[in-house]
C-alpha cells in the first residue's frame, strides 16, 4: 500500500489510481484497515493469491516475483481499475486511461499505446515512466 502526500491511498507507487484518500477516511471515522479492505485492493489481493502467491510450487503458478496486476500483467490490472474505478492520482494516470489499445507483442499480449511503453531505434519494447 501506498500512500502519496496529498492521502490518496493506492496499491502501490507503481499503480496511480486510488480507492480512498486516508485524511477523509480518518475523518468519517475509519481507518487505513477499512480502505486495506476496500474492494479494489481486496480483489487485486485475491488476484495475486490466484495467480502466484497461494501456489505452492512455481510451476502451478504464474511468477511469484511479478505479481503485479498492471505493470506486469496490464490486462489484469485495466480490468480490476475498469470494474472498481479508483480514482487516478494524476493526469498522466488519468491519461492511461483513455488511451487505445494495440498488440505489441505474439503472445497476445497488449499494453495502453505509448503511455507504459515505446519502442526503441531497434524495434524492442522499452518501458517509459
Amino acid at each position: 500500500m501506498y500512500i502519496d502526500w496529498n492521502g490518496n491511498v493506492m496499491p502501490c507507487v507503481f499503480v496511480p489510481y486510488s480507492a480512498g484518500n486516508i485524511r477523509e477516511i480518518y475523518a468519517r471515522g475509519d481507518t487505513l484497515e477499512d480502505i486495506y479492505d476496500a474492494p479494489y485492493f481486496r480483489a487485486i489481493r485475491e488476484w495475486q493469491w490466484e495467480h502466484a502467491l497461494g501456489k505452492e510450487k512455481p510451476e502451478e503458478c504464474g511468477n511469484w516475483l511479478v505479481p503485479c496486476s498492471l505493470r506486469d500483467h496490464y490486462d489484469m490490472g485495466r480490468n480490476l481499475i475498469e470494474e472498481y474505478r479508483p480514482e487516478p492520482e494524476d493526469e498522466a494516470a488519468a491519461h492511461g486511461l483513455s488511451v487505445t489499445y494495440r498488440s505489441l507483442h505474439p503472445s497476445g499480449a497488449s499494453v495502453a499505446d505509448g503511455y507504459f511503453f515505446s519502442f526503441d531505434d531497434d524495434g524492442h519494447l522499452q518501458p517509459t515512466f
